[in-house]
């Protein structure tokens, strides 16, 4: 086999694999969809977290709590309004009610690099805020991912967040607990 063989065989081999994920990689921003997250409410009533996505680098993510430029960036441009919730009955994250409707939603890291969730108001100023404590997954994921579940009470709900190598919930109330 010559040399020029071998080097059309290895750049094969490496098409074989680039182009299954490429063609498999789907970009939600194109075409308009976004990955959600649904709690059944009861009656019929649903509540839904759809979120944009977030691809960093996980150094990126490492660096935001202690890097005040970078800190500030991410709380004013891009973190605060990553989710938005529909809801049909009010809410409740920490001690912040929330109307029924459209929020905007997102992370918020403090000076001494806390993080939480927090749910805007109409005005758009934070409404809600929910400490959030970060865990270690033992996994990984590449991308934002949230899911909801039932909480240990009646009106609960637990928004589960991944991203990176971590991992933290936020617990919440709705309708008549919220």
């Amino acid at each position: 086999m010559t040399r020029f063989q071998k080097s059309l065989g290895v750049l094969s081999l490496g098409l074989a694999l680039a182009v299954p994920a490429i063609v498999t990689a789907h970009d939600y921003e194109s075409d308009g969809r976004k990955p959600s997250a649904v709690l059944d409410a009861g009656n019929g009533q649903a509540i839904t977290f759809t979120w944009s996505a977030l691809h960093w680098r996980q150094e990126i993510f490492d660096q935001i709590a202690g890097n005040e430029r970078m800190r500030n960036m991410m709380n004013t441009q891009r973190l605060n309004a990553l989710v938005t919730i529909k809801s049909p009955v009010a809410l409740q994250f920490g001690e912040g009610k929330v109307a029924a409707g459209d929020q905007k939603a997102g992370f918020f890291v403090d000076e001494k690099g806390s993080w939480f969730f927090v749910v805007a108001g109409a005005d758009g100023k934070p409404a809600a805020k929910a400490p959030l404590t970060l865990n270690k997954s033992g996994e990984t994921y590449d991308h934002l991912e949230l899911v909801t579940l039932p909480g240990a009470t009646k009106n609960a709900g637990v928004l589960k967040i991944r991203y990176g190598t971590y991992a933290a919930s936020v617990d919440f109330t709705y309708g008549a607990a919220g």
